[in-house]
């Protein structure tokens, strides 16, 4: 049975949205994304990230969303959070906490990296 991020599911519980200016270029807030995944399966391992993380990267709006409602997503977030504020300054984005019920969420990992957004 493939992970709730590959087949789409919508996302339940809290999440984060980060929101970008235009002048940071998708493609970074991308791999810092990809980076912070990296460093996630170093704590919990490529399987539980799996299985247990959701996000989505905008590029249209210049947001990414992230579901917290695992302890997973919540250290996603974190390390996430602290990437982006030495890359970009911690004043260069903002964080709202937002409810699960958005239905742009459902892109996981592989979409990702292969560029493909909902």
């Amino acid at each position: 049975m493939a992970a709730p991020a590959e087949r789409g599911e919508p996302v339940t519980g809290m999440s984060y949205r980060y929101s970008f200016p235009r002048s940071i270029d998708p493609e970074s807030v991308k791999e810092a994304l990809f980076l912070a995944l990296l460093a996630a399966e170093s704590l919990h391992g490529r399987p539980r990230v799996r299985l247990e993380t959701l996000f989505s990267v905008d590029e249209r709006e210049g947001t990414c969303l992230i579901q917290a409602g695992t302890e997973v997503g919540e250290h996603l977030a974190r390390i996430f959070t602290g990437f982006l504020g030495q890359e970009f300054g911690s004043e260069a984005f903002s964080v709202q906490v937002v409810g699960g019920d958005d239905p742009g969420m459902g892109v996981g990992r592989d979409s990702l990296c292969t560029g493909r957004n909902q």
